[in-house]
């Protein structure tokens, strides 16, 4: 038991870490930026290659709100798995930037920049609830198995454009 409150404590104090893949998000990053912010000790933005104004929203969010605890990647030249394409759909071509990929280029981001922390993925068109950190929390602090527990929160609202 007294390993279950070590726990309770331990994830109290060590940092919640955010990564927020993008690729051209314009519409939504400033919105998700603001609320990752608000609730992570640190927010990290993880850029695939946006052709689109992402990268200037990300500015205008920098200037205007000056938070002390974001930073910006462009990881868009690093392809883990190059011979992994996403198939043809609906008219789009075939596309070698994946959902997958871009987890992996946080999780190897996070693991290199941020010993024991608590990790968060959070996609760039999704804004967090207001409360999304102490009802993560509440869940987190009640696992038996810490080294291996994942939990898949939804917290979110969306925007569809």
């Amino acid at each position: 038991m007294s390993n279950l409150i070590q726990w309770k404590d331990f994830c109290r104090q060590i940092p919640w870490v955010a990564t927020v893949q993008t690729c051209n998000n314009d519409w939504t990053i400033y919105a998700s930026l603001q609320q990752a912010c608000k609730q992570f000790d640190a927010v990290l933005v993880i850029d695939d290659g946006s052709t689109d104004n992402t990268l200037l929203e990300v500015d205008r969010f920098i200037r205007r709100e000056k938070p002390q605890n974001l930073h910006v990647f462009d990881l868009s030249s690093i392809d883990p798995w190059p011979e992994m394409k996403a198939p043809k759909r609906e008219g789009m071509e075939p596309t070698e930037k994946t959902q997958a990929k871009s987890k992996f280029k946080s999780y190897s981001l996070v693991k290199q920049l941020a010993t024991n922390c608590m990790w968060i993925s959070i996609e760039s068109d999704v804004i967090i609830a207001d409360d999304a950190r102490s009802r993560m929390l509440s869940r987190v602090e009640k696992w038996t198995e810490p080294q291996t527990d994942c939990e898949f929160f939804n917290l979110v609202m969306t925007i569809d454009p």
